[in-house]
């Protein structure tokens, strides 16, 4: 775990949630209705093989089980490997983080680093870190990835000093493409 990321509680731990889905929005929502009124801190999702699981680091207990599916080999190697991933802040796309309510509209870089758990925002193509002062706009829906240890959000550019989360709501959801 990266030495910046926030300690975890004694009674914080990251589980699996029963199921996988075909797109990742089918797998956001039903986490979130799985996880109703439990003291989540951070879900991601995890595409394996052409399906989304669900992980959560939450706090204390959880009413969900995926006892069911330990006899199913495959998919059991595929939980304790996305289990791993998220435990190590290595892979997973976040839906659920702290500092996520804060986020609305647009903001400068500068101030989503500071009330966020995100600690790095890149541009594909851009050589340098992204002036704090630039804006940001679009922060309505925000997903950001587990990589190498870090929280790191997507931009691209929408003009001189002005970015957007890389990955927009309709944009999001489809594993692969209907045919």
């Amino acid at each position: 775990m990266d030495s910046d990321a926030p300690p975890r509680r004694p009674d914080e731990h990251v589980a699996v949630l029963p199921g996988w889905w075909t797109t990742v929005q089918q797998a956001e929502q039903q986490a979130l209705q799985l996880t109703r009124g439990t003291d989540v801190v951070t879900a991601a999702t995890h595409v394996v093989d052409g399906i989304a699981l669900v992980t959560a680091q939450v706090a204390g207990p959880h009413r969900w089980s995926s006892a069911s599916h330990r006899d199913h080999d495959r998919w059991a190697v595929m939980a304790r490997d996305a289990v791993a991933d998220h435990e190590a802040r290595y892979g997973g796309r976040l839906f659920v983080f702290p500092g996520q309510c804060t986020l609305a509209g647009a903001m400068t870089a500068g101030r989503v680093l500071a009330e966020t758990v995100i600690d790095e925002l890149v541009v594909p193509g851009h050589p340098g870190r992204i002036d704090p002062e630039a804006r940001i706009e679009g922060l309505d829906f925000v997903r950001p990835v587990y990589r190498q240890g870090q929280v790191v959000l997507t931009l691209r550019p929408i003009g001189p000093g002005l970015f957007t989360p890389f990955e927009r709501p309709r944009t999001a959801g489809a594993l692969r493409p209907s045919i």
